[in-house]
């Protein structure tokens, strides 16, 4: 059998719109001057980073179902520079363009990003309809870095509770405002859930009420582990761009920390397109049919803070080291 290469690797889809695309994957807050994973699959597109401290990763999912076109012949896998992949949506944007062309590769291995002019009056896009040019960029890009995964260091039995992403928001932003760390604590009997302040000036207590949520496991009598707040603010304060508002159940959110205190955090929507939405709209169909629906995940994991140690890689090697 013939070794396959990156020729044979490529990739042709359509995101409707520019705009969305970046408000995305901005949503999983990226670092300047860090790299990120990009990989194109059968089910959709997987874009992940971890911070350079290496306290803070996230990804986001963007299945197939939310391009209007998805073609690809092989698995796509590269690394691009963060800080060169959103100004060019920047640039994009401000030419006010609107659906979004993305190949792979270019004829140097480049991630080729272009938008075109669709003929109106068309509600089902074909590969004809993408006429005129008006943006165009070829983006570097690395080998596929498939960089340190914190989820590697995840182990079980894990504790965890599902809600409304609202209410681990809310709490979180309450505690926040008093301290740069937050004290996260699970309790079996009686269940509780409690997101305090960790500061000598004061004290913020925020009781979750149990039965506000979905779901709650507590696999030890009690769970504790410290963080600092602006990796929590990040993975709570979260929303991944502009689409049609479907309620407060569309969004859901699970959290799962592990023995060691290395919690997942995983945001779950349920979203319709911008595009979709519109076509619904001018229709005057129902913008929350639920068959027009897609799912939206963004994922982050964060380490806890070790004897008040943060922001260095002392965490990641210890939590590393226990963890083989």
């Amino acid at each position: 059998m013939p070794m396959t290469t990156v020729d044979n690797h490529h990739i042709d889809a359509v995101f409707p719109d520019a705009q969305e695309l970046l408000t995305t994957l901005n949503s999983i807050k990226p670092d300047a001057k860090v790299t990120a994973d990009i990989a194109f699959t059968e089910d959709g597109l997987t874009v992940h980073w971890i911070n350079k401290s290496k306290s803070l990763q996230s990804g986001i999912f963007l299945g197939k179902k939310l391009f209007e076109q998805y073609s690809l012949t092989s698995v796509v896998e590269f690394t691009v520079d963060v800080t060169t992949l959103l100004s060019v949506l920047k640039v994009f944007i401000a030419s006010d363009v609107g659906a979004i062309h993305m190949e792979y590769p270019g004829p140097n291995r480049e991630f080729i990003l272009k938008s075109s002019i669709r003929q109106s009056g068309s509600s089902a896009p074909t590969q004809d309809e993408y006429l005129l040019p008006t943006a165009y960029a070829k983006i570097e890009t690395m080998a596929y870095a498939s960089s340190a995964n914190l989820l590697e260091y995840f182990n079980e039995p894990s504790s965890s509770i599902l809600g409304k992403g609202s209410i681990f928001k809310d709490a979180i932003e309450d505690v926040t405002m008093a301290s740069k760390d937050v004290l996260v604590e699970m309790k079996d009997r009686p269940q509780q859930l409690t997101f305090s302040s960790v500061s000598p000036e004061i004290e913020v207590y925020v009781d979750v009420p149990v039965d506000s949520l979905s779901a709650f496991a507590c696999e030890t009598p009690i769970v504790e582990a410290r963080y600092n707040k602006k990796y929590l603010l990040n993975a709570f304060s979260v929303s991944p761009g502009n689409t049609a508002e479907l309620g407060p159940d569309s969004h859901l959110c699970k959290v799962a920390i592990d023995p060691e205190g290395l919690t997942k955090v995983t945001h779950m929507w349920k979203m319709m397109p911008r595009n979709i939405a519109e076509q619904q709209s001018s229709m005057g169909g129902d913008v929350h049919d639920e068959s027009k629906q897609v799912m939206v995940v963004t994922q982050y994991v964060i380490l806890p803070m070790i004897d008040g140690v943060d922001d260095n890689e002392s965490e990641f090697n210890d939590m590393s080291s226990r963890a083989q």
